[in-house]
């Protein structure tokens, strides 16, 4: 685990919401001139309770993290922050979108069906667009990696046309009802995102997240379930050409990446292996970005469920 450091030279977090999980580790804040604001959940560490400057977690009051009011009851805490959430929050602040950010392979789509069920399972109306999934309905399931050249301005644009579809789809559906959105897609360069906040403006609020993995085992076996379970490799009888095609995608991303640094975001930084990792968070606050920092916290924790994957 990450040794705690010194409290004084950092600025703490202000994230509002009921904290559910005893297990998510502890949470450690880094110094300003190290890395930008936020904190990281250590995943070596794990503590059966919260140190007490965390245990007062404010709901609709606006307390920060460090209250020294006594937490209300679980029951009547949820029940306040969800009314809470409704009649005071701006009509963009009450809807919901939670943007994926990485590299392919990276379980972006598995964290995203996990999130949405765990999210329907919490009452919210939340719904998962695939970008993929638009992107094989418009122009084909058999693009091969040329299609993903960073220098190839018509692939370029297509992909960002539909990526501008699904996120006005995903806005539609937010104005029939919905309330959480959860934009699959590698999101990887900083245009690309901006391009999402812009059309986020007065519908509703981002949260990126970005999933990291730096493990080239784990990073291999995920390509092998790539190239065996994805639609865009359904037609391909050869494995080792899907295989060789979908490495030179990769490479294609890869010189485009930029990790997020802007707005309101989570990033999942080797959590895989369920210790060692870490999860950092900036410039989050809210009750259900609260519950949404926890939940990844908690269910990263469990190695083996990632491998119990569907297609990508």
């Amino acid at each position: 685990g990450f040794n705690s450091r010194d409290s004084s030279n950092s600025k703490k977090l202000q994230v509002s919401g009921m904290v559910e999980s005893k297990s998510v580790g502890t949470l450690i804040q880094l110094q300003k001139k190290d890395r930008p604001q936020g904190l990281y959940v250590d995943r070596g560490v794990v503590s059966p309770k919260l140190g007490k400057s965390f245990s007062a977690c404010s709901l609709a009051s606006g307390l920060n993290f460090g209250s020294t009011k006594a937490m209300p009851e679980a029951a009547g805490a949820v029940a306040a922050a969800a009314v809470a959430d409704r009649l005071h929050g701006s009509k963009e602040d009450r809807k919901l979108a939670i943007v994926l950010v990485g590299l392919p392979a990276r379980g972006k789509t598995f964290t995203a069906v996990k999130l949405t069920r765990y999210l329907r399972w919490l009452g919210h109306e939340t719904k998962h667009f695939n970008v993929g999934k638009y992107r094989r309905l418009k122009h084909g399931a058999n693009q091969s990696a040329d299609f993903f050249r960073p220098d190839n301005q018509e692939g370029i644009e297509a992909r960002n046309e539909v990526a501008a579809l699904a996120m006005e789809d995903m806005i539609d559906w937010m104005h029939g009802g919905g309330q959480v959105g959860i934009f699959d897609a590698t999101n990887s360069t900083r245009k690309r995102r901006y391009m999402l906040m812009k059309m986020a403006e007065g519908n509703c609020k981002i949260i990126f997240l970005e999933t990291i993995c730096n493990d080239r085992n784990i990073i291999e076996r995920n390509v092998r379930l790539k190239i065996q379970q994805s639609p865009d490799y359904a037609d391909q009888p050869d494995y080792e050409a899907g295989l060789q095609d979908f490495l030179e995608r990769l490479t294609n991303y890869e010189k485009v990446y930029e990790p997020v640094q802007e707005g309101s975001y989570i990033k999942m930084i080797d959590m895989v292996k369920g210790e060692g990792g870490q999860l950092q968070v900036n410039n989050i606050s809210g009750y259900l970005p609260g519950r949404i920092v926890f939940f990844l916290g908690e269910f990263s924790s469990c190695s083996s469920a990632y491998f119990a994957y569907q297609a990508w």
